[in-house]
């Protein structure tokens, strides 16, 4: 049935979720102003269909949405302030769509003070008590090997290493151009914590593959360091 009031409650909920995306959009975050908009007109137009439990499938679906936006990178988890954002915005546009207009206020309200407030309150935290995430650690490990042996380094480098809390940045393959026959690979990590006896481990580990001519690993993004103090060679057999 068509109820006109539904057209208020629905401009609300758009002007809500424009609101949150606004301050999103200009804090770059990874959803803006039209993801959150519509989040938010979007569950106040289901609402408006008037049908009993639509709030329990709003939540339902915005869960699905939600976790669309979150991925893990290396050994950190990317965009769960955007799928909490996102899932408030859901909140405060079924809010609206339900005709709750001083909730749906104080809810919108509530969130962009939060992302603004909390954003400083959380720095100078860290100011004080670093987070291991805010800390990051760069290793690169080269390998010189056979050309035939390429294909089983380079799967050594990309697999599995996330789980020792190694993030793979990148990976590279090259001919040398100081020996002939042979292929020179390197890998870019990043890490939240200091993993030397790790990369020591994996490093060791290509170095006894056969075919491997040398392999090392090094903290390019470490300064005052001498090059002997970050670099190893591997023994190889």
């Amino acid at each position: 049935m068509f109820y006109p009031i539904d057209f208020v409650n629905l401009t609300l909920a758009a002007l809500i979720g424009g609101a949150i995306g606004f301050e999103r959009q200009w804090n770059q975050g990874l959803a803006g102003l039209r993801t959150n908009t519509l989040v938010a007109f979007g569950s106040a137009s289901f609402m408006a269909l008037h049908v009993e439990q639509t709030a329990a499938y709003i939540v339902t679906g915005i869960g699905f949405l939600c976790a669309g936006v979150i991925f893990r990178e290396g050994a950190s988890v990317r965009g769960l302030n955007t799928a909490t954002t996102m899932w408030c915005t859901a909140a405060a546009g079924g809010l609206a769509g339900g005709g709750f207009y001083a909730m749906a206020i104080f809810c919108g309200a509530g969130v962009v003070a939060i992302n603004l407030g909390v954003r400083h309150l959380q720095a100078l935290i860290n100011r004080y008590r670093p987070h291991p995430v805010d800390v990051e650690t760069d290793y690169l490990i080269e390998i010189d090997c056979a050309p035939e042996q390429e294909g089983t380094i380079r799967t050594l480098l990309a697999s599995g290493n996330w789980q020792n809390g190694l993030g793979l940045k990148s990976l590279h393959s090259r001919r040398s151009e100081s020996r002939a026959g042979m292929v020179h690979v390197s890998a870019d990590y990043v890490s939240h914590f200091r993993l030397d006896d790790t990369v020591e481990e994996l490093v060791a580990r290509i170095g006894l593959e056969q075919g491997v001519f040398s392999a090392r690993w090094s903290l390019p993004g470490l300064t005052g360091v001498s090059a002997t103090g970050v670099e190893r060679l591997a023994a190889v057999p």
